[in-house]
């Protein structure tokens, strides 16, 4: 499965968001399974473009990145996709819904969750890797498909 887990230590607008990556003092923390390197929506050049995007906001301070190996021993399944808000506030995707979870002790159990997938996550230089040789898929896909 395609996942994206989703940690944001202070709550921002919505549209917001992206802003606070450059700007503020609010924390990034994001893990990705390696698998969704892979996925291929818009073709080739599409992603091709969004990893070299990943690749350009791995510098950022505000953004800690880490990626799940496809073949790192998982603790628990991965769930549905999740973003928490200061702790407060989880908000759950599922393909019919987004859910809001503002119990504490509710909230706690995503936590856990997000940070027994972080055992599994490489980052820093490894993550970088792990996207560059995504890149490099998706280079000879284009290639092949041209020519």
């Amino acid at each position: 499965m395609h996942r994206a887990r989703c940690r944001i230590v202070r709550q921002a607008p919505v549209g917001a968001r992206w802003l606070d990556l450059y700007e503020g003092d609010r924390i990034f923390n994001v893990l990705l399974g390696e698998q969704a390197l892979y996925s291929n929506h818009g073709g080739s050049e599409a992603v091709r473009a969004q990893l070299d995007r990943l690749i350009a906001v791995l510098a950022l301070p505000r953004l800690n990145l880490g990626i799940v190996p496809r073949s790192a021993p998982l603790a628990i399944w991965f769930g549905h996709r999740f973003v928490m808000f200061d702790d407060k506030l989880v908000k759950v995707e599922s393909c019919s819904a987004e859910i809001s979870v503002k119990q504490p002790r509710e909230s706690e159990l995503y936590r856990k969750e997000f940070d027994l997938h972080r055992h599994s996550a490489v980052d820093g230089q490894a993550a970088r890797d792990l996207i560059l040789t995504a890149i490099d898929h998706f280079d000879r896909l284009g290639r092949r498909n041209r020519g």
